[in-house]
Order: C-alpha cells, then structure tokens, then sequence
C-alpha cells in the first residue's frame, strides 16, 4: 500500500469516526448458546483514532493523538508526517479500517481474547469474520475502551463468543441510551428479557 492510498483511507474513516463513535457510548447485548443475556458498553474518543489507523510518525514528528484527529478532518495531514509500519500491520488496519468505523463498528460476535498471541494485549474482542477491535477496561470510567484493531477472524481468536443482537448508541453526555443502530435478524424478542439493570439504561 502506497502512503497516498493509506492517506486516503485515513481521512475518509476519519469523517466516519466523527459521525459516528467519536465521543460516544455503546451498548452491546449478546447471547450467549443458552440465550442468556451478556452485556458491555465502551467508550470512544477521537484520540482512539490515532491508534486504530496503526500509522508512526516520521522522526522528528511530534504529535498528540488529539492533534493527529485534527489534521485528518481538516485534511491536513501529509505523507511526509507519517510512515506504515514495517511489519504489514498498519497496511493490515487500514484495509477493514472503514467496517469498524460504522456505527456498530460492524460487529455481530463479542468474546473474551484467547490470548493466542503472544504480542497482542488486550481483553475484549468485538468484531466479525473479517476484523475486529481489541479493548482494554478503563477503570476510572468504568468502560471498554479501544486499543487495536485486527483484520482477523475474530471467532479465532476469542474464548466462549457471544452473538451481538442489537447494539444501542448515546453521546457520553447524555444518561441514557436513546438509539438503536444494530439489531440482529430472526430474534424472538418476546422471550428476551433485558432485565432491570439494562432497561435503566436505555430510553425505550
């Protein structure tokens, strides 16, 4: 991949993290094989971004995460700012970089990481076959924040995989939950019970 294609990727998911991750929640309820209930929310900011394009800054290049984020939407980065990693993985983010910067960042299974690879440190995996995002528990706010992101399947590489059946957003703002942007098809809603717990949180 050419530093002039990865620029391009890298600008357009930019405007798509805006519209719909950057400073927001979501909600994930899964089910597991017995159709219980599983849950977890993360969190994103725009200074994630910089980490889930994968791309180093040349020598001599100081830049914060912020203002990385800042020069993508502005389209003010260049490719003398930044380099690909030698080892293929930014190249490797890059190409199912645009799936996990949907609204539901595309995922239809959650799961606790194997701990296959010996490199790659992280907790959570949420994702599908073709990519997914590794998170890491933020203590202070109590949510999944991103770290990584794989072009792998993720049924690979997680332990005991949870079906995502509907996804709910909110701006970090707000309390509650108030929009749904995933839900699974052929789900009996009627034998789904959400619980108090998850009902206090959403807007339904």
């Amino acid at each position: 991949m050419k530093k002039e294609e990865a620029l391009r990727i890298i600008f357009t998911c930019a405007d798509k993290f805006e519209q719909n991750l950057a400073n927001k929640n979501l909600l994930f309820i899964c089910v597991d094989k017995h159709m219980k209930i599983n849950t977890m929310e993360v969190v994103f900011s725009r200074a994630n971004y910089l980490h889930m394009t994968g791309i180093k800054f040349c020598e001599g290049k100081k830049l914060s995460a912020n203002q990385f984020y800042k020069m993508c939407i502005k389209r003010r980065l260049s490719t003398k700012d930044f380099e690909l990693s030698y080892d293929g993985t930014t190249e490797l983010k890059l190409q199912v970089l645009a799936a996990l910067v949907e609204s539901n960042i595309s995922a239809n299974m959650i799961g606790d990481y194997s701990g296959s690879r010996p490199m790659l440190y992280t907790h959570k995996l949420a994702g599908n076959v073709k990519g997914c995002i590794g998170f890491l528990i933020d203590g202070e706010r109590g949510y999944y924040v991103p770290n990584t992101i794989l072009k792998e399947d993720i049924r690979k590489l997680v332990v005991d995989g949870k079906r995502v059946i509907r996804v709910y957003r909110k701006d970090v703002s707000k309390k509650k939950y108030d929009e749904i942007v995933y839900q699974a098809k052929k789900i009996d809603w009627d034998k789904i019970e959400l619980g108090k717990e998850i009902l206090g949180k959403i807007n339904e």
